[in-house]
């Protein structure tokens, strides 16, 4: 993450915008999604989205949005992963948080 600080028109700056635009529940949902450290199965992202929005939510509208953003990928059907630069960015998120 520190090679891509160095401009303004850095991934990072990139990814950040996206991640701004989100609302709470989904920034929640993709710090916690941050733990795994490869892919992770459907039902294991329920539980992370369950357990940071609000009760009248459905995790797969979170789950659905977040990848029609492209910051949740989904290589196999009910598997999914974030790309390493996102995963990094949204695990120092957590961290400052």
């Amino acid at each position: 993450m520190t090679l891509l600080k160095d401009d303004d028109k850095s991934v990072q700056t990139a990814i950040k915008t996206s991640f701004d635009l989100l609302n709470k529940a989904e920034q929640d949902a993709l710090v916690l999604m941050s733990v795994f450290p490869g892919l992770f199965d459907s039902s294991a992202t329920e539980a992370v989205i369950r357990a940071c929005s609000d009760p009248g939510t459905l995790p797969v509208s979170i789950l659905r949005s977040l990848k029609d953003r492209s910051l949740v990928e989904q290589p196999r059907s009910r598997r999914y992963q974030l790309h390493p630069l996102i995963r990094a960015f949204a695990k120092e998120i957590g961290q400052t948080k």
